[in-house]
């Protein structure tokens, strides 16, 4: 556009610039006209009336390969000429693409929207700020989770399960602030608020996994997602979707003598996990092979001490004895009473213990 043009309503700039060619082309086709019927006559004139026929025809004929060569010729220029217009406007308008909305909705993006909606809970629900600031991992859906069936449920979902076109996996961790870990530490049963933060981190965790959801597909991108706890076999004791092997598996934690998985922020909160169509890339968070001192073959074993049945040992643990334990305390605590049935806590096991709130094992 040349200096000092202006654009009005969107294309009154561009006016001067259109006339000369509309008339330009006013008058090729006034002049094409009267040609055409004028050649026609010359060509008709100039043979016998036995080839009229013939004279006629080879004049359409030719008319018709030229315009065909023509059309051609000019539509290739008219090609070659709108493409470099359309890349520069593709150029202009891919930041509002899919794509690149993409690039900027990093995992970055998604662990400080975490960050900010955890942080905005106890205003927006009215209750006691029982969380920390979570933390994120994610890893691209591949041959990883495969042994999923292996390590976890043998009916254990694969990715592509909860979603078929999904190429990420996100895990995330919120863990518990640490005045409610110290309050639970006393006694041998559950403290009040920690049934009560264990009820509301996973009406938390599943709000705050659609909330990503959301942000993911206002870019394009589909999500799965399943609840935060309860979607296991009572009989097995085990989860056909177990966010803690999944957070294991993307690097997000390793998990400790007791069964819990031990995060950079420790082992005292909950997790939650979604898949998405979105390619996350591998974003691990660990940088030890094991987080637990027991395992790493350090001095420890705080955490069998502290169980309140027994349930713990260095190389087993007793699924049935832990959840027997904690149905019991839901029975048994009258503070329990206004909490809803699936409110299976304990957490002794975990209470102000090295890997309470981080890795012990940390280089």
């Amino acid at each position: 556009m040349k200096k000092g043009s202006t654009v009005k309503n969107g294309h009154g700039s561009l006016l001067p610039h259109l006339w000369p060619c509309f008339w330009v082309f006013q008058l090729t086709g006034l002049g094409m006209g009267f040609v055409t019927l004028a050649t026609l006559v010359v060509v008709q004139n100039s043979v016998d009336v036995s080839d009229l026929g013939v004279a006629t025809s080879s004049n359409q004929f030719a008319r018709t390969l030229g315009g065909t060569v023509g059309v051609g010729i000019c539509g290739g220029f008219m090609n070659s000429a709108l493409g470099r217009a359309m890349g520069g406007l593709i150029e202009k308008i891919k930041p509002y693409t899919g794509e690149c909305r993409m690039k900027q909705l990093s995992l970055d993006t998604l662990a400080q929207f975490l960050k900010e909606y955890v942080a905005a809970e106890p205003q927006r629900s009215g209750t006691e700020n029982f969380w920390r600031e979570p933390i994120l991992a994610s890893a691209p859906v591949d041959d990883r989770f495969d042994i999923l069936p292996e390590i976890a449920m043998d009916e254990h979902l694969l990715p592509n399960d909860l979603l078929e076109t999904a190429r990420s996996v996100l895990v995330f961790f919120i863990p518990f602030e640490k005045w409610l870990v110290k309050e639970n530490k006393e006694g041998d049963r559950p403290c009040r608020n920690w049934g009560l933060a264990y009820v509301k981190t996973n009406d938390l965790i599943d709000r705050a996994g659609r909330a990503m959801g959301d942000l993911l597909r206002d870019v394009g991108f589909r999500s799965g997602l399943t609840p935060a706890t309860h979607n296991f076999d009572e009989q097995k004791l085990m989860a056909r979707w177990s966010h803690k092997h999944l957070a294991h598996l993307v690097g997000l934690g390793r998990f400790g003598t007791h069964c819990m998985l031990i995060t950079p922020e420790g082992c005292c909160g909950r997790f939650g996990s979604l898949v998405t169509e979105a390619e996350l890339g591998d974003n691990p968070l660990m940088n030890t092979p094991e987080a637990c001192l027991l395992k790493a073959g350090k001095k420890c074993g705080k955490c069998i001490e502290k169980c309140p049945v027994g349930a713990i040992e260095e190389a087993a643990f007793d699924r049935r004895k832990c959840w027997d334990r904690l149905n019991e305390n839901h029975a048994v605590l009258d503070y329990f009473s206004d909490l809803p049935d699936t409110t299976d806590v304990c957490g002794k096991c975990a209470a102000m213990m090295p890997c309470s709130f981080l890795n012990p094992v940390r280089t």
